[in-house]
């Protein structure tokens, strides 16, 4: 799991001014995730390159943009997100079959 400090060295923030905003974004961005993809496995988020990745990617998202939209545009997640959200939703379809494969055995 990403630590709020590596957060803000990859978002390039030098203060503790927004800490509180920060956690709150990427906790909202964690449950938006695990809930795009699932979480009955355990450990499966635990030291995953690609969930840290899309968890900065998305906590930029919304730091970035705080308004839902702007003068036309509705801000919609980036497609960095959801390409990595996609390749997370088959490997936790594997992890989740192997899952019951070893506990049925």
């Amino acid at each position: 799991m990403v630590t709020l400090d590596q957060l803000k060295l990859s978002l390039r923030i030098d203060t503790s001014d927004d800490d509180t905003l920060l956690t709150l974004f990427m906790q909202t961005a964690s449950d938006y995730i695990k809930g795009s993809i699932g979480n009955g496995v355990t450990g499966f988020y635990d030291s995953n390159p690609r969930f840290d990745t899309a968890l900065i990617l998305l906590t930029d998202h919304y730091y970035k943009t705080r308004s839902a939209t702007d003068e036309t545009d509705l801000k919609k997640v980036p497609f960095g997100v959801t390409t990595l959200i996609l390749q997370l939703k088959g490997d936790y379809l594997y992890a989740l079959q192997q899952s019951s494969q070893n506990s049925s055995t």
